[in-house]
């Protein structure tokens, strides 16, 4: 069935009601009929079985059949700190990490990051950004969608950052990801993960030091370099796995 993100006030009862972009999708790109069934998320985690009772371009409504908790939510929060990257690496990054399950994305930027204006770059990107992390929900299934932070450099992201905080550098030679889990799973349970991933020139030396000094966790991610957009899809993986998400 095809999924849609709707606004907590559009389910009212045993009644909902869709409107704007989700009521032109269903009437004029699907073409979705009156009878046919669509799923609702409130991005609360509930999930809302619809059945069409009238539909037209611009307003659409059906009656609630079934109501459940969604399925598609990680158990652990990951929060995703990426340093922005050129052209539309980052866009990627938040596509896939969204279908991944990270829960929290923060663009990150430090002394090697380009673009020098990451405020500016928000402010023109924050629609298309936080629209492709929409429709990425929507894809795969998830009943809530990731929130999108502002910019912060990297003493503020690990200031802000919760639960275990994970800074992957490519300097790092040896670490055992799975033995530092297991070794602070009481407070991965309780807080999550956070990634700190740095721009394709790399964390500086004193970048890495000072995140250490506030408590970051320093780790490799093997023997291979890892473009910036690659690593933190890939951790974000591993950590899923690692945690139990994918079925392990």
């Amino acid at each position: 069935m095809h999924r849609f993100f709707v606004e907590t006030e559009s389910i009212n009862a045993n009644q909902a009601t869709i409107q704007g972009n989700a009521a032109r999708q269903i009437s004029k790109v699907l073409r979705l009929r009156k009878g046919e069934a669509i799923i609702l998320m409130d991005k609360s985690g509930i999930e809302y079985t619809v059945k069409l009772s009238y539909v037209s371009d611009n307003h659409c409504e059906g009656i609630i059949t079934q109501v459940a908790e969604g399925m598609a939510e990680p158990r652990v929060t990951i929060s995703l700190f990426q340093s922005i990257l050129k052209a539309d690496k980052f866009d990627t990054v938040l596509q896939k990490g969204t279908e991944l399950g990270v829960s929290n994305f923060v663009p990150l930027y430090s002394e090697r990051t380009i673009p020098r204006s990451p405020d500016k770059l928000y402010e023109s990107r924050f629609l298309r950004w936080n629209k492709i992390i929409s429709e990425a929900s929507e894809q795969c299934g998830r009943s809530k969608i990731p929130r999108l932070e502002r910019p912060m450099n990297i003493s503020e992201a690990v200031s802000n950052a919760t639960g275990l905080v994970i800074l992957a550098w490519e300097n790092m030679k040896s670490t055992s990801l799975g033995q530092i889990l297991k070794d602070n799973n009481d407070l991965i349970n309780r807080e999550g993960v956070s990634i700190l991933i740095g721009p394709e020139g790399g964390f500086s030396n004193q970048e890495v030091e000072d995140a250490e000094s506030q408590g970051a966790t320093i780790i490799s991610l093997g023997n291979r370099l890892l473009r910036s957009d690659t690593a933190g899809i890939a951790l974000a993986a591993v950590l899923m796995y690692e945690l139990g998400d994918f079925g392990k």
